[in-house]
């Protein structure tokens, strides 16, 4: 006998599954974002297509992965989250260098152009 499930349930189910993808959506926004600001626009299209490849190839081993823990949904969370955790702190320190960098290179110019008015002075 089949269980029946209250339509409340279903509906907030629903309200719940859309809710979880405006994380996913905007997590999607910031990544690209990020890409297009920090990789030069010469090399956007290499990039960009290495990462849909990237992303089609991950696609199937999720797929795979769905087959082999069929019984097994825990697994394939935790293998998730980790895989969305490890994706964050990547993107994370990726993003702290570029901003580091970005700093030296403008307190390095600063440093030039404040030189510069020096022997400019002298």
């Amino acid at each position: 006998e089949t269980p029946t499930v209250s339509p409340t349930y279903l509906y907030a189910f629903l309200v719940f599954v859309g809710f979880s993808r405006i994380g996913l959506w905007s997590f999607d926004l910031i990544e690209r974002q990020v890409l297009q600001q920090d990789i030069p626009i010469t090399s956007q299209t290499v990039i960009f297509n290495l990462e849909n490849s990237a992303t089609q190839l991950i696609s199937m081993a999720m797929t795979y992965l769905c087959y082999v823990f069929a019984d097994q949904f825990d697994v394939l969370v935790t293998i998730s989250t980790c895989a969305v955790t490890l994706s964050c702190v990547l993107l994370g320190i990726a993003q702290h260098r570029q901003r580091k960098r970005q700093s030296g290179e403008k307190s390095g110019t600063r440093e030039y152009a404040e030189t510069g008015a020096k022997l400019k002075a002298q």
